[in-house]
C-alpha cells in the first residue's frame, strides 16, 4: 500500500473497503495525477482527465459502485470520488478554485455517470508530493526509514522476488550500484539512498517499500526502451507494475468472447517452463542467453497478450489486479474473499473453457518445490535453441580442507525439468571451459562439468568438481549415475563396476537408460 493511501485512510470518514482502496490508489497513481494536472493546465476539471478509465474499471465494482443502479443512484460514491481527488491534488499542491464545483467536465471526457467537478489551481509551491518525472513520484513526507518494509508486510515476498529480477536486468544494462543510487536520488529520493543501501537491496537484505520498488521497476523500464527487440518472435510484455499493467489491459480492449485461455504465474520461472519467454539478447552459437517472461498471458482466438504486474499466490496488489482482469473478462465471478480464493491459494493458475464454461487448474510453483530448497545458484537460460537449467554449487571444504562432494539429493534435484533424459556428458574442467559450459555469478565463474540432455531441446548443467574430488571420493556421483541407469557395456552392470575394475577416465558421453 502506498504511503499516500495510508494517510488517506487515517484521515477520511469514508467507509473503507477493498474497492474504496482500489479506487483511491487508481486516483493517486502517478499516471492519474499527471492526467489530472494536464486537465487542470487546460482549465478543465481534474476529474476530466481520468473519468473515462475510472468508470471503465470501477463503475460496476461491488464495494464502491459509480453507476446509477444503486440506492440514490450511487451519488454518494461519486461525491466521495470528488473528495478523493481533492485529497490527492492537495498533496501535490493544488486546491479547488472557489465556486468551481459545478463546472461541466465536457463530453470529450467520455463520462457516463459524472457531470460536474471542480477545477483546480496550483497554490502550494512546496507540496507534500511532486511528480519528479513521468516515472517517479517524490513524497516529501517520506524519510529514509520509510523506504523499507519488514517481513510482516503482505507485499514483502513479492517485492523481494521482484528485486532479484531487477538486479539481473540492471547488471545486463551495466547499471552499477553508484549509478542506481545517483539516479534515484536525482529522481526524487534526494539524500535518502546511499550506494550501500542499493547494495543491500540487491542482496535481499533490505526490501524496498512500494514507492521505491515502483521507482526501480520504472528505472528498468525506462532504460529498456533503448534496447532493441530480440529475435525468436519477441513478444511485447505490458506494464512494469500492477497499475501500468491494468492501464495497458483496458487500452487493449480485449473482447471477452474471444478469450480462450488465461495463464497466471507467481514466478517467471513457471512461465518459462511452459514456453512463455523472450530472449533478453540476440542468440549466437554457444552463447547463454538470459530470459524474460510475463506473469499473465491472455490467449484469444488470434493473439496472445502478455503482462507483468498481474500475478497469483497471495492476497496483495498484483493478485488484486489479476482478479480485476478476470472479472472484466468474465472468467470468474466474485466470491466472498477480498481476493478470489484460488488466486490467493495457487502460484500457478490456468483458466480455460470446457464445454462453453470457464474452469481452472491450480498448482504449486516449480520454483517453490525445487529451486528454493537447494543450496546453489539455479537459473534458466537458452543456448543454441535449447532451454538450459543451470545448477551450480559453491565448493565446500571439510576440516582437513578437502573438497566435499555434493550430496545425492542435490544431484537429483532438477530431474523434474525433463521427463525422459537420454544422454549425459561428463567433462574435465578444461573441456567444459573450452566448450563454453560456464556462467559468471556474483561469487565468480561456475564451470559445469555434467550436462544431461533429452530429445526435446532441454539440458541440465551441473557443477561437479571431478578433479578436486579424485576417484576415491565420488560416492554420490556413482549413486547418481546408477540411478539414471547409465550402462557402459554388456559385461559391466553398473557405473560402480567400471570405476572399481578399470583405471580409465570417466569423461565422455553416455546414453541413459538404454
Amino acid at each position: 500500500m502506498q504511503k499516500i493511501t495510508q494517510k488517506f485512510i487515517e484521515n477520511t470518514s469514508i467507509e473503507i473497503n477493498e474497492d474504496v482502496i482500489k479506487v483511491f490508489e487508481f486516483i493517486a497513481s502517478p499516471d492519474s495525477v499527471q492526467k489530472m494536472m494536464m486537465s487542470t493546465d487546460n482549465g478543465k476539471p481534474a476529474l476530466a482527465g481520468i473519468v473515462h478509465e475510472l468508470e471503465e474499471r470501477f463503475a460496476d465494482c461491488e464495494g464502491f459502485p459509480l453507476n446509477h443502479e444503486g440506492p440514490g443512484k450511487n451519488a454518494k460514491n461519486r461525491r466521495n470520488v470528488g473528495w478523493m481527488i481533492r485529497f490527492v491534488m492537495r498533496e501535490y499542491g493544488y486546491t479547488p478554485i472557489d465556486n468551481s464545483e459545478r463546472t461541466r467536465i465536457g463530453a470529450d471526457a467520455g463520462s457516463e455517470y459524472f457531470g460536474n467537478a471542480a477545477v483546480y489551481h496550483f497554490t502550494n509551491s512546496i507540496p507534500n508530493y511532486e511528480i519528479a518525472s513521468q516515472a517517479f513520484v517524490l513524497c516529501r513526507e517520506m524519510t529514509a526509514k520509510d523506504l523499507y518494509i519488514k517481513k510482516d508486510d503482505p507485499e514483502y515476498d513479492r517485492i523481494r522476488d521482484g528485486i532479484g529480477y531487477i538486479n539481473k536486468r540492471r547488471k545486463e544494462m551495466y547499471l552499477g550500484d553508484e549509478f542506481v543510487s545517483t539516479f534515484l536520488n536525482r529522481a526524487g529520493f534526494t539524500g535518502m539512498i546511499s550506494i550501500a543501501d542499493v547494495e543491500l537491496m540487491f542482496r535481499g537484505l533490505k526490501v524496498p517499500c512500494r514507492e521505491l520498488y515502483d521507482a526501480l521497476n520504472n528505472m528498468i523500464a525506462f532504460f529498456d526502451k533503448f534496447s532493441v527487440g530480440k529475435t525468436m518472435g519477441y513478444h511485447e510484455i505490458y506494464g512494469s507494475s500492477t497499475d501500468k499493467a491494468l492501464r495497458a489491459f483496458y487500452s487493449l480492449d480485449i473482447k471477452p468472447e474471444k478469450v480462450q485461455q488465461v495463464f497466471v504465474f507467481f514466478d517467471k520461472w513457471d512461465a518459462i517452463l511452459r514456453g512463455f519467454f523472450n530472449l533478453e539478447e540476440d542468440e549466437a552459437e554457444g552463447k547463454l542467453v538470459s530470459l524474460d517472461a510475463p506473469r499473465m498471458i491472455i490467449v484469444t482466438d488470434d493473439n496472445q497478450y502478455w503482462f507483468h504486474g498481474l500475478t497469483t499466490g497471495y492476497a496483495g496488489q498484483g493478485c488484486g489486479g489479476t482478479e480485476e482482469v478476470l472479472l472484466k473478462l468474465g472468467v470468474i465471478e466474485k466470491d466472498e474473499y477480498p481476493v478470489q480464493l484460488e488466486i490467493q491459494t495457487y502460484r500457478v493458475l490456468h483458466y480455460y473453457r470446457e464445454n462453453g464454461k470457464w474452469t481452472f487448474s491450480g498448482e504449486d510453483s516449480k520454483r517453490d518445490l525445487h529451486r528454493q530448497d537447494i543450496d546453489s545458484h539455479v537459473n534458466l537460460c537458452r543456448r543454441d535453441g535449447k532451454l538450459v537449467l543451470l545448477q551450480a554449487l559453491r565448493l565446500k571444504k571439510d576440516a582437513m580442507y578437502k573438497s566435499i562432494e555434493p550430496d545425492l539429493d542435490w544431484l537429483c534435484e532438477s530431474e523434474y525439468f525433463m521427463e525422459k533424459p537420454t544422454k549425459i556428458r561428463l567433462m574435465s574442467n578444461d573441456e567444459a571451459v573450452k566448450g563454453g559450459y560456464t556462467r559468471n555469478w556474483l561469487t565468480g565463474d561456475e564451470v559445469y562439468q555434467i550436462v544431461i540432455s533429452d530429445d526435446y531441446n532441454r539440458e541440465i548443467w551441473l557443477t561437479y568438481p571431478f578433479e578436486e574430488l579424485g576417484e576415491d571420493r565420488r560416492v554420490n556421483f556413482v549413486a547418481f549415475m546408477d540411478k539414471l541407469g547409465v550402462r557402459f557395456d554388456k559385461g559391466k552392470k553398473s557405473f560402480l563396476d567400471k570405476i572399481l575394475s578399470q583405471k580409465q577416465s570417466v569423461y565422455g558421453t553416455y546414453e541413459i537408460g538404454r
